[in-house]
């Protein structure tokens, strides 16, 4: 999932779009991708895509590393 940004609308109003295929440049390193939103598809240039961070809604892991040291705060 990626937000398509623009300049002209606030992010609140950006567009949601899945990536649904990359587009490599004649020197084969990915510059655009093929986006899919609920009413259209898409190219976009990469530096106009923000990926989403996306939490996870499983249930932790149930037990904890005893060997990890402690969190110390800074002051």
């Amino acid at each position: 999932m990626s937000l398509i940004g623009d300049d002209s609308k606030n992010r609140n109003h950006w567009k949601l779009a899945v990536v649904a295929d990359l587009i490599k440049g004649r020197d084969g390193i990915v510059r655009a991708a093929k986006l899919r939103s609920s009413k259209e598809t898409v190219e976009r240039a990469l530096q106009h895509l923000y990926s989403l961070e996306l939490a996870c809604v499983e249930e932790p892991m149930s037990t904890l590393n005893p060997a990890t040291p402690e969190f110390e705060a800074r002051p």
